[in-house]
């Protein structure tokens, strides 16, 4: 695939340095991942060898990283969240010894990562190309690592192999229809990786707002990014998201951000892809509901109660376990092929049809306010910001001046969190 790179004309990699756009070609982009791969042999690391990811994901050095570790074959960790005590529970649980940084990254790493080998990847470009790489090839080794986001429980490593990540490229790519497209605005890393692989030409940026730079055909981003957003993009023709549940309200803010988009909502897993998708205008008149099930995928419903409802579970050689089978936590139904979400399991209740998902709605939209409920030793508790005027009796409320929230996707409780504090005024 890296090969094809030489045979495009158009920008690899697009980005903005001092207010300027920038556009490194597939050609160059391909020659910097050889020099990157000069660099690793430098500083003695081999195939296999596990190294944690500490380089600014939004910097044209990120992307030259990853391509030439998986060229290389080394076992990247990459972290959502650059918090101490988060990373360094993540380096022990996968023994990571060394760590790539970039010269923004460098300084703040050796009080975060102070026993690890760092190795200064900025100095790439000085580095001539060797051509003359020889790796022996193997689809079943373990290139990618990356974590769950733990709000329910301790953070769980998920171990990604080439084979399987070329497996969920293809998938995406038909699942969501981009052979058209010419050029892409990813909002997180994993959908950049999945734009160059698609020899798309990719537009890198921290910030929504570049969008009015960059003009790309279609915007593959994070919930949380345009939920904050300020400005409406009424050029933008196409977008897809996911990772989070949405409500109602969040609904209207991502249509007013992107008022003559078409947009794809995905519900899926780390361990599964894309599970079901729907567009918005769907999933708005049928709030939780997806309408398309994901090709070459069973789903189906676990020990279903009287009403249909049960874990989701997923099931075929693209589920990314060693029996391809995943219980996904997720309460839901289908109806005559749609998936409807009703919460997690973990936080619902099937004996009491207590459903957080379904519960957190109609209390947003009673009281206008930002909510997040949860069954707990036998109790409704909603930890809760903001005005709450409509209680309901048997319901502990939980007010708390900022919310904790997930360090992944930033739209969902630390369920956690609150637990620890619902445990500390229990003693």
């Amino acid at each position: 695939m890296i090969e094809h790179f030489l045979k495009e004309i158009k920008p690899a990699i697009q980005y903005v340095k001092h207010h300027k756009k920038v556009s490194k070609s597939f050609k160059e982009f391909y020659e910097d991942i050889y020099k990157m791969i000069v660099l690793f042999q430098k500083n003695q690391l081999k195939p296999k060898d596990k190294v944690g990811l500490f380089v600014l994901p939004y910097s044209y050095d990120f992307y030259v990283v990853m391509f030439a570790s998986f060229l290389y074959q080394l076992n990247l960790v990459v972290f959502d969240s650059y918090k101490k005590n988060h990373i360094n529970e993540l380096m022990i649980l996968e023994e990571v010894r060394y760590c790539f940084v970039d010269r923004k990254t460098k300084m703040m790493s050796s009080f975060i990562l102070p026993k690890c080998k760092k190795i200064n990847v900025s100095s790439f470009v000085k580095n001539k190309v060797n051509y003359n790489l020889k790796i022996e090839s193997s689809s079943d080794s373990v290139i990618l690592t990356t974590f769950t986001s733990g709000t329910t429980g301790t953070p769980k490593a998920i171990h990604r192999t080439i084979d399987f990540l070329l497996k969920q490229a293809k998938e995406i790519e038909n699942e969501i229809n981009l052979q058209d497209e010419f050029s892409i605005f990813g909002g997180l890393p994993i959908y950049n990786m999945l734009s160059l692989y698609l020899l798309k030409t990719t537009c890198i940026s921290r910030k929504i707002k570049s969008i009015q730079k960059f003009q790309p055909d279609c915007i593959l981003t994070n919930i949380q990014k345009i939920l904050s957003e300020k400005r409406s993009y009424p050029m933008v023709k196409k977008v897809m998201l996911g990772g989070a549940i949405l409500y109602s309200e969040e609904v209207k803010k991502i249509k007013e951000v992107f008022p003559n988009a078409s947009i794809t909502y995905v519900y899926g897993a780390s361990e599964g892809a894309i599970i079901y998708k729907t567009n918005l205008d769907f999933y708005q008149n049928n709030l939780f509901c997806f309408d398309k099930k994901a090709n070459e995928i069973e789903v189906a419903i676990s020990n279903p109660n009287k009403d249909g409802v049960g874990e989701i579970v997923i099931k075929g050689d693209k589920v990314n376990t060693p029996n391809h089978l995943h219980y996904t936590g997720d309460l839901g139904k289908i109806v005559s092929g749609t998936l409807q979400l009703l919460g997690r399991k973990k936080y619902s209740s099937l004996e009491k049809e207590f459903y957080n998902y379904a519960f957190d709605e109609e209390i947003r939209k009673k009281n206008l306010c930002m909510a997040f409920s949860f069954y707990y030793k036998n109790q409704i508790y909603v930890a809760y910001n903001g005005n709450l005027k409509n209680k309901k009796e048997g319901v502990e409320y939980i007010f708390m001046r900022q919310l904790p929230m997930d360090l992944k996707h930033k739209t969902k409780l630390n369920y956690k969190v609150c637990l620890d504090k619902i445990e500390k005024s229990m003693k």
